[in-house]
């Protein structure tokens, strides 16, 4: 039987091979990548790095073992970003010269798709402006036979506040006296290689390249072994069981046990649109017995360990001398499980032989090629214990996808299952799946591989090194929620996770930024710890850390329960205080003691519809009842977003003759002309406002006579008051409120705790309803006009 497609002849886990003679190089066309920002339901385009590198190859032709080719590398800022670093490293294959004007270190022992490092350079670029690109050259030489690689890295120097590292990785692959580079992945050149032109090293006779031309074009056409290699590098597994007769045990198996009815998979479907000469599946029925194929669907993380693939799409395939047919299409099921009950009557008349294609896709989220568009897929190898199957057989074919990322249809498997976790996580939210986004994998620019991701219009481009960081993908397919469920309203732009936005984008396109990128973190970090995914012990997956690999460099790694870093603004312009502060919200700590159910924090989002921090609050405040505004004050207070209380201090008992002055700590102004703040007294038991001041700029107020007057003398033995924070700039965020202190005169009054938030309310404020803002779904069982938080914002 044929054996295309799932022959083991291509495989790319291959190691250096002999030494080369005369090298060519062949470099794919250069075009610029200009997708257009889209969007629908919300404004959310394509979001351009801080600072970009992009390289191409000149001068191929002088690529060899005497001569390096030159890479042209051009860095180009969207912002001024300050004091800059380019880091160099070649790996494998691939080597540097005469680069005098870097500093060259040591090697580090990172390696990139299983390729050591062996040299590694840098240099200072010193501060790199908007608008100012900056170009170096580079050499390119290569040794040997085998995998190589240029890693181009730009990241901050030492003393710059900034947050970026980006990279370019340039891949080589020498072979049969040629060397290919660029492209998005190993795998890419080696398809490069095969439609190739053979090339005449010095000396090879021309008959003898024309005969190992024809030789490899024997075992099949060019575009028959691009597609087998597609569809390469996965382990296959199986096991072939013949139906005992009575009173005989069966032999062990490698098939799971089975699942519980309402866990299992649906039924496999047959394809009604085989190619012509295939019996219709009631034909097949009435012609022969059935068979049995089953097994599970695995991806191979990054330090080797396995995990199902839930609700991808399998394809049971009947492999055939001319062209295999497809027989029919299931899907895993929630432990990476399938099963196929099929006709075991060939075209031949003898027993099917099966094997099986895994697509990276479901009904959520497809992975494809960045290029084409064509699904990522894996297929089993075709052994002979599944060829000319007997009627009866149960055969087990286990597929599991390599962790090599020179083979994106492998870690392919990885993306899909990071994002379907997370949208599954939104079905149990929303009582339905969310619908289809697309990956493009791994992203190419200019036709060099990039590690920048994006998204725009339902499409994540994702950068290759990006397979294994779920905290990205989760953060890029955050951006599809918010434009299918209307959550953002984000110009999009460069940005650094520690800079006030509002004064480097101006308050309102800042404040839309901020919240725009600091929502998709902090909801795909709370849904890795609602779903315990921790559990799975894939490195970095389930924990409170944001981390971001990168080719050759240390990860982007910070910690969302960690304090701001020093030099950072804080306040609503900042996306790393939103992102701590909303998980503080769901997560207790011992300085944050406030926990929330995820549901809870969805509704309120679905119903605020929010573009910013200051409309999310509201809604968020509603839905968490009164009892907890102090709780959540306490939050806010810490990460700068409301002011702190510093005096009276809490239980403080005004005597004669009555004076008071209130204190508090400043919150971080999003406009840059100083927040405001005012002070509120209210009366513990109807709730109602006894007196509040007049927004200041200052951190004190001293009420006059007449206004204690106003405070005190109405017989309440003891008031609550808080400080109201706002920046005035426009448009105006907050007020944000504080925690809640007593303060009383003549005799204390003990306030049950936790109920002191409860009771403040204040005059009623007409604020829209959740039905009138959550268009795109019902409004959740919660009322902002019974919100007295709501009420004291105004």
């Amino acid at each position: 039987m044929r054996r295309g497609p799932h022959s083991p002849e291509v495989d790319m886990r291959w190691g250096f091979l002999a030494p080369l003679g005369a090298i060519l190089l062949c470099s794919p066309a250069m075009a610029q990548d200009g997708d257009a920002a889209q969007s629908a339901g919300v404004d959310i385009p394509t979001d351009p790095t801080l600072v970009s590198v992009q390289a191409s190859i000149v001068d191929p032709d002088r690529l060899g073992a005497d001569a390096a080719g030159e890479i042209v590398v051009s860095i180009v800022a969207q912002a001024d970003v300050g004091e800059s670093i380019l880091e160099v490293a070649y790996g494998g294959v691939a080597n540097g010269r005469n680069l005098d004007s870097f500093a060259q270190l040591s090697p580090s022992e990172r390696s990139y798709a299983g390729v050591a490092m062996n040299q590694r350079y840098r240099r200072n670029l010193g501060d790199i402006r908007q608008g100012q690109p900056v170009a170096v050259s580079l050499p390119l030489a290569v040794a040997g036979e085998g995998r190589g690689y240029v890693a181009i890295s730009i990241l901050p120097g030492a003393g710059n506040p900034s947050i970026f590292a980006e990279s370019a990785t340039i891949h080589v692959l020498a072979q049969d006296g040629r060397a290919f580079a660029g492209g998005e992945s190993f795998q890419g050149l080696e398809e490069q290689r095969i439609l190739a032109v053979p090339a005449m090293p010095p000396g090879v006779p021309e008959p003898a390249m024309r005969a190992r031309a024809m030789e490899e074009s024997a075992a099949s056409s060019a575009a028959e072994r691009i597609r087998s290699l597609r569809q390469s590098g996965a382990t296959t597994e199986v096991e072939r069981r013949i139906e005992e007769p009575a009173g005989v045990l069966p032999a062990p198996s490698l098939a799971p046990p089975p699942l519980p009815l309402e866990r299992q998979a649906p039924a496999a479907v047959p394809l009604q649109d085989a190619a012509p000469f295939v019996p219709t599946p009631q034909d097949r029925s009435d012609a022969g017995g059935e068979v049995t194929i089953s097994g599970v669907l695995s991806f191979t993380d990054v330090v080797g360990g396995t995990h199902p693939v839930t609700f991808a799409s399998i394809t049971l395939v009947d492999a055939e001398p001319s062209i295999d047919r497809d027989i029919a299409v299931a899907e895993t099921d929630a432990e990476g499980r399938f099963t196929f009950s099929v006709s075991n009557r060939d075209t031949d008349g003898t027993g099917i032989d099966p094997y099986i294609i895994a697509s990276a896709a479901g009904a959520t989220v497809e992975v494809v090629r960045f290029d084409d568009g064509d699904p990522h897929r894996i297929a089993s190898v075709l052994t002979a214990d599944a060829e000319d199957l007997p009627d009866g057989t149960e055969l087990v074919i286990n597929l599991t996808a390599t962790n090599d990322t020179g083979l994106p249809n492998n870690v392919a498997f990885e993306v899909y299952e990071a994002a379907n976790k997370l949208s599954r996580f939104v079905e149990g939210l929303e009582q339905e799946l969310p619908p289809l986004v697309t990956i493009r994998y791994p992203r190419v620019v200019n036709g060099v591989a990039t590690d920048s991701s994006d998204y725009s219009n339902s499409v994540i481009r994702l950068g290759g090194s990006d397979a294994h960081d779920w905290d990205n993908i989760m953060h890029e397919y955050g951006h599809h929620l918010q434009m299918v469920y209307a959550l953002a309203d984000s110009p999009g732009g460069p940005h650094s996770i520690n800079e006030n936005l509002c004064l480097s984008r101006g308050k309102g396109p800042g404040i839309r930024l901020a919240w725009g990128e600091a929502w998709p973190t902090f909801f795909g970090t709370l849904a890795q710890r609602a779903m315990g995914l921790d559990s799975l012990g894939i490195p970095d997956v389930g924990d409170t850390r944001y981390i971001d690999t990168k080719p050759t460099l240390s990860a982007l790694e910070y910690d969302l329960e960690a304090e701001l870093p020093p030099g950072s603004s804080g306040g609503e312009g900042n996306e790393l205080t939103i992102q701590r502060a909303l998980f503080d919200i769901y997560d207790a700590s011992a300085e944050d003691p406030l926990e929330s159910d995820p549901a809870l924090l969805w509704q309120a989002a679905r119903a605020a519809r929010p573009t910013s921090l200051s409309e999310y609050m509201p809604y968020l405040q509603s839905a968490l009842g009164d009892g907890r505004i102090g709780p959540l004050g306490g939050v806010l207070v810490h990460h700068r977003l409301a002011a702190g209380l510093k005096a009276p201090a809490d239980g403080h008992m005004v005597e004669e003759p009555r004076a008071v002055t209130f204190e508090w700590s400043t919150t971080t102004a999003c406009g840059g002309n100083g927040a405001e703040a005012a002070v509120r007294v209210v009366e513990p038991v109807a709730g109602s406002t006894v007196w509040q001041s007049p927004f200041v700029a200052g951190s004190s107020y001293t009420p006059t006579e007449t206004e204690l007057a106003s405070i005190f003398d109405g017989g309440h033995a003891e008031l609550l008051w808080l400080v109201l924070s706002r920046d005035p700039a426009t448009p105006q965020t907050g007020a944000y409120a504080s925690a809640v202190h007593r303060i009383g005169s003549d005799v204390v009054v003990e306030v049950a705790t936790g109920s002191d938030a409860a009771l403040l309310a204040a005059e009623a404020v007409a604020e829209p309803s959740f039905a009138d803002r959550a268009a795109v779904a019902p409004a959740p069982a919660m009322s902002v006009e019974t919100s007295s938080f709501i009420r004291v914002m105004e």
